[in-house]
């Protein structure tokens, strides 16, 4: 009777897990079929979840009408150096915090921290006038400087505590065996953090692939724009292209789910390195 028990709560766990994931994917799943509709089947009610007349027509408009690649390039670039400063920055700052403790280290870890608490709203114009004074709007310069500015205090944090994971005896003993600090940190270090590291880059480039904000006010021509902005050029006054704005989102989406099954491979390769055996 117990193991019955068991048995059924387990399938009523495995049920709604499976319907808050149907929940999770079902925003993806429309976006991608109304990229394959035309304007007539997208204004049907009740909205058809099939696709009867499939047309690549969007995508076509979208490269057309909008410098779709243009928008990936800065998505790609501005995001990339954003999170490669995130984990350099991120790995060095929370190897210091783990391993040189220090009166009052624990208090600047939560005022690293704390500055992430502040709603990124409320910085848009200290973030505006300083961008303005350097000449760096509507540029890569000043996403970049926002980006990293948002995902280091987590960096950080997420660092210092897998530095925090390594056992003391292991890194005692490479100091004992002649190895300097930073060779602790580039060759031992590094290795056994790999899942924080992946941690980071996945966290950093999701927030700022996504966001828009700071896109939208820091950014005017297609230059130096990012896909999240480029996208919303199909939203007008007049009229909302949803079709078009589909396919525009895939276009902004299937680069960070590549991303993300690719690096999925690394964290699991770091978990496998990063083990520690007695």
């Amino acid at each position: 009777m117990g193991r019955k028990k068991i048995l059924s709560w387990r399938v009523l766990v495995m049920c709604v897990l499976l319907v808050l994931v149907g929940i999770s994917l079902f925003p993806i799943y429309w976006m991608f079929i109304t990229s394959f509709k035309t304007n007539a089947d997208v204004a049907v009610f009740p909205p058809d979840l099939t696709v009867k007349n499939p047309t690549v027509s969007s995508y076509v408009q979208v490269l057309n009408r909008a410098p779709v690649l243009t928008y990936l390039r800065n998505s790609t670039a501005v995001c990339g150096i954003a999170v490669g400063i995130c984990l350099v920055l991120g790995s060095l700052t929370g190897y210091g915090f783990s391993r040189f403790r220090f009166r009052g280290s624990n208090l600047l870890l939560l005022l690293v921290i704390g500055t992430r608490m502040v709603p990124p709203i409320s910085l848009t114009v200290p973030f505006y006038l300083m961008a303005k004074a350097l000449g760096i709007l509507n540029t890569w310069s000043v996403l970049i400087m926002c980006y990293v500015f948002l995902n280091l205090p987590f960096a950080i944090w997420i660092m210092t505590k897998f530095f925090d994971s390594v056992p003391t005896e292991l890194y005692d003993a490479a100091l004992v065996d002649g190895c300097s600090r930073i060779g602790w940190f580039s060759r031992i270090g590094l290795p056994l953090a790999l899942p924080g590291l992946g941690a980071v880059a996945i966290i950093s480039l999701l927030w700022s692939w996504s966001e828009f904000l700071y896109a939208f006010i820091y950014t005017l021509t297609p230059a130096a724009q990012t896909i999240t902005v480029g996208v919303f050029d199909f939203i007008a006054d007049a009229f909302i292209a949803y079709n078009w704005l589909a396919a525009g989102g895939v276009f902004a989406v299937l680069p960070v789910i590549i991303f993300v099954m690719i690096f999925q491979r690394f964290i699991v390769g770091g978990l496998v390195t990063g083990s520690v055996k007695g």
